[in-house]
């Protein structure tokens, strides 16, 4: 997983604390509101992160024997964990549902979570629920706020290494190609992730969930004159609009034995993505995903949930 803004931005490929009740409108949520419920997910902790740390600082202090007595374990990537039963595990995951809007991790099939916990102990439960959102791209660029953030980084060094004067060797002519084409592709990923809300109007004002998208205008939302377009540019577009068909959510139990995530309910955001003809594509939207999330916190957490007001401009 990754903890900041330089470690994000070397990956970029195409693959506040809360004080107040959220209310839900008789038009019930929408999909802008839904990705806003996980705005800051690039701040939240990397449980992923904090169980390694742990385990070395175990493994150094105590030995390998006291660690797996600790519920340590090897996860199939080569990853330190911890598992379950743990009461050390169980400790954590207390301290972090207690100081923190969510948590991060990734799972063993790569797959990246971002997970919005109660704000409540329900020391009488035998375990915790959250609503999750998964997605096979870096979950921090769900972040509206880490996008512009690496964004900002990109353009810093663009514009250090293209410097009036400065003569670019091979290895400095290879990075500029490389934070251009990483700066392109956020500009799109962001534009992309943006219309999610526009294509959800679209299906519902037309009663069909399936929405056609024409791949020049959102690449000229993205990045301007067609004169600054990638040679490559509608291959990027439909990579950037099919990224978005791996966003799914999922309600998560965490049993109160240590760390064990169990999936319950799962749903995708979008269907299918496909080709229409050379300039249009087709996306298949899933009407499931945002009232998966409006029933669930409707139905379950709604009054133990303390979040912000839904009031920014995703």
């Amino acid at each position: 997983m990754l903890s900041t803004a330089t470690d994000l931005i070397s990956t970029v490929t195409l693959a506040p604390r809360a004080n107040s009740i959220v209310r839900f409108s008789d038009r019930g949520r929408q999909p802008r509101q839904v990705l806003e419920l996980f705005s800051g997910i690039g701040d939240w902790l990397d449980i992923d992160r904090r169980f390694t740390e742990q385990s070395v600082r175990l493994i150094r202090q105590h030995g390998v024997g006291e660690w797996a007595l600790a519920g340590g374990i090897l996860r199939p990537d080569g990853r330190l964990s911890f598992g379950s039963p743990s009461a050390f595990a169980y400790r954590e995951v207390c301290e972090i549902i207690a100081t923190s809007d969510g948590l991060r991790y990734s799972d063993d099939a790569g797959v990246q979570w971002g997970v919005l916990m109660p704000r409540v102990s329900e020391s009488n439960r035998v375990a915790w629920q959250g609503i999750a959102i998964g997605v096979d791209f870096p979950i921090a660029l769900l972040d509206r706020k880490w996008r512009r953030k690496c964004l900002r980084i990109a353009r810093a060094r663009l514009t250090d290494l293209v410097r009036p004067g400065r003569v670019l060797d091979d290895k400095s002519q290879s990075a500029r190609a490389r934070l251009s084409m990483i700066q392109r592709r956020l500009q799109l990923i962001d534009t992309a992730i943006r219309t999610i809300p526009k294509l959800y109007s679209a299906a519902q004002k037309h009663s069909s969930q399936k929405v056609r998208i024409d791949t020049r205008r959102l690449a000229a939302a993205a990045w301007g004159p067609e004169s600054k377009w990638p040679a490559e540019w509608s291959e990027t577009v439909f990579e950037a609009v099919a990224m978005l068909s791996t966003i799914r959510t999922q309600s998560l139990i965490i049993p109160k034995t240590g760390w064990d995530p169990q999936v319950c309910d799962r749903q995708a955001a979008v269907l299918n993505v496909a080709w229409w003809n050379k300039q249009i594509i087709y996306v298949h939207m899933a009407s499931q995903f945002v009232n998966f999330i409006s029933h669930w916190l409707a139905h379950d957490v709604t009054e133990k949930l303390s979040l912000s007001p839904l009031t920014k401009d995703f």
